[in-house]
């Protein structure tokens, strides 16, 4: 179950320190409203699912406020899916509220280093660059957690249909595995043949068929190339 806003179960299983699965989908220009579009979408684990749309200022450590985590002792197991732009250093959300000059542009910090200690325990950053910054700061300051990014900047095919579809099926598997996996030769072994059956999907002889089927590849190949699993 997917909501913008959270429900009293879903509160209670928070405070009682159960899993939650964290969705944060920033949606502000062209990229960001295509992916939060994969996010509204996404399938159901069996585990209590919020959908937080971002098109605003926003960190980390505010959205545990809203989620009034802040009075809870015991810690719910959070795994946090972000899809938008990224840096190395932090994940990135309009630095301005919608209508104000520079909303599209300009961006803020979501989810830096000054946020590791806080969660979440499962993080999986569908954006550039952030393994190459956030990534070694998991790998350095925590244990018992688990990451999954990318090194680099990536691509990603922003068309609908098929394209669409095989994106929501990567970001759903991983977020799986990433959640039953926690082993990191097996966690890494998973997810790249999430990547082979993606690529799978487009084969250069249905190019004809598929007409950004070549960008399709060059897209997935990236990703995979660029790939980087984490846990601790």
């Amino acid at each position: 179950m997917t909501h913008n806003n959270m429900t009293t179960q879903t509160k209670s299983n928070l405070a009682d320190g159960g899993r939650v699965i964290l969705l944060c989908a920033p949606s502000h220009d062209e990229l960001t409203e295509y992916t939060s579009k994969l996010l509204e979408a996404f399938p159901d684990l069996s585990v209590p699912t919020v959908l937080r749309k971002i098109d605003g200022p926003l960190t980390y450590g505010q959205l545990l406020l809203e989620l009034e985590l802040s009075t809870h002792q015991r810690a719910p197991d959070i795994t946090l899916v972000f899809c938008g732009h990224a840096e190395p250093s932090a994940l990135l959300v309009p630095a301005y509220p919608p209508g104000t000059q520079g909303h599209k542009n300009s961006l803020g910090p979501f989810y830096d280093n000054s946020y590791v200690d806080l969660g979440p325990t499962l993080m999986l950053a569908f954006c550039c660059s952030a393994a190459a910054g956030l990534g070694v700061s998991f790998e350095h300051r925590t244990a018992g957690r688990s990451f999954i990014g990318f090194k680099d900047d990536i691509l990603i095919l922003a068309e609908e249909g098929t394209y669409a579809d095989c994106w929501r099926s990567i970001l759903h598997r991983i977020t799986s595995a990433l959640m039953s996996i926690s082993d990191q030769a097996n966690l890494e072994k998973s997810v790249r043949k999430i990547y082979r059956d993606a690529l799978a999907m487009f084969p250069a002889d249905k190019d004809d068929v598929y007409d950004w089927g070549l960008m399709m590849r060059g897209a997935l190949l990236q990703q995979q190339a660029d790939l980087k699993v984490i846990v601790t």
